[in-house]
């Protein structure tokens, strides 16, 4: 098996997702190239992701992320497309956790 690019965080983040899916859940083991969902989506879909980082801040958003695995409650992504400030901003959230 391969080990991660990144270190996962426990963190509990709130999510909306669009694109081949849209909906909302909540964000847990995130980290710069990636996150685990707590809702259903369909194994290789593609979506645009909005993470909600601290209330009355604007939403960090990946502008390509792909569902690796599924399952009945959760699922995983990976980060494909996110610009430097975005990704920076979660680099700086993801440091202070």
């Amino acid at each position: 098996m391969l080990s991660r690019q990144h270190p996962r965080h426990p963190a509990q983040v709130p999510v909306t997702f669009t694109g081949d899916h849209d909906g909302a859940g909540l964000a847990t083991n995130l980290s710069p190239s990636g996150c685990r969902i707590e809702q259903a989506v369909e194994r290789h879909a593609v979506l645009t992701l909005s993470f909600y980082l601290s209330p009355g801040e604007s939403p960090v958003t990946v502008d390509v992320a792909v569902v690796r695995w599924s399952s009945e409650l959760a699922c995983g992504v990976e980060f494909f497309a996110m610009s430097l400030e975005p990704k920076q901003r979660l680099e700086r959230y993801l440091v202070r956790t």
